[in-house]
């Protein structure tokens, strides 16, 4: 399993991320997503961050003002679930990411085949 802090350097300026987070009092972050909340200010893949197998469904939802990734990343998130896609029908959900990630009911292909003929 990859190292959460090791894993969302998109350029060389991130490494002083992993520096910080080395020196930082890990007592203190009980979750992933505190992490994220503490270096908030940090440049953050989002995409990375937001499938991250520690981000849970629970944590998106308590931090709506965090710029989540939902097509590539929440979409490919192992801990993501019909009920969260029925949550948010509106987001940017990518149906071939689902489907590679969580068991797809009938349910779900119609309620989003739905989506798909309402813009139509």
């Amino acid at each position: 399993m990859p190292n959460p802090i090791s894993f969302f350097t998109k350029n060389r300026q991130n490494f002083y991320l992993i520096i910080e987070i080395n020196e930082f009092s890990m007592s203190h972050i009980k979750r992933f997503i505190d992490l994220v909340k503490h270096f908030a200010d940090k440049e953050w893949d989002w995409i990375e961050v937001s499938r991250n197998y520690l981000i849970t469904m629970s944590d998106i939802i308590d931090n709506p003002e965090l710029p989540w990734n939902w097509r590539y990343g929440v979409s490919s998130n192992p801990n993501l679930t019909e009920k969260m896609i029925r949550k948010f029908p509106l987001k940017d959900w990518d149906q071939h990411l689902i489907s590679a990630n969580i068991p797809v009911s009938v349910e779900l292909i119609e309620f989003f085949e739905k989506d798909r003929d309402a813009d139509e």
